[in-house]
């Protein structure tokens, strides 16, 4: 997954959030459509003008992405809006090999942005301990 979303890995970061923080982030403003993106496949479906926003191929399940989409009847180049992080973010990871130097750097933007959230390095290195029963086929 890191190496999916970041050029730059040993310097990534993640967030955990879920779809109650992201729509008291913003404010339950009723402009804001929140909804999961359904993922198809195209040569079998169609998604209608209307529903663009919210289909993806269905090679990008993985993603089990969730979509913030803001209602305008105005044409934009951009959409500033606020959120507020302390609502939005659950936890902060970072990605497993990062150098030390990085999870400081981490931690000082969290102290000075005053985001009081616990920060984990991601788990895919734990060694993973597997029980498999040994049956001997052996007569």
């Amino acid at each position: 997954m890191w190496k999916l979303y970041s050029t730059n890995v040993k310097n990534a970061i993640a967030i955990q959030t879920t779809y109650q923080q992201l729509y008291e982030a913003l404010d339950k403003d009723s402009q804001i459509e929140i909804g999961k993106v359904k993922y198809i496949d195209f040569s079998k479906s169609f998604s209608s003008i209307n529903g663009a926003f919210w289909y993806k191929r269905k090679s990008f399940e993985h993603e089990r992405e969730v979509r913030a989409i803001i209602k305008s009847q105005q044409a934009h180049s951009g959409i500033e809006k606020a959120v507020d992080l302390e609502k939005l973010i659950s936890a902060v990871y970072i990605y497993p090999y990062s150098p030390k130097w990085f999870e400081d750097v981490v931690r000082d933007v969290m102290e000075k942005y005053n985001l009081n959230k616990p920060l984990y390095y991601s788990e895919m290195i734990k060694n993973l301990s597997i029980n498999i029963p040994f049956k001997s086929f052996i007569g």
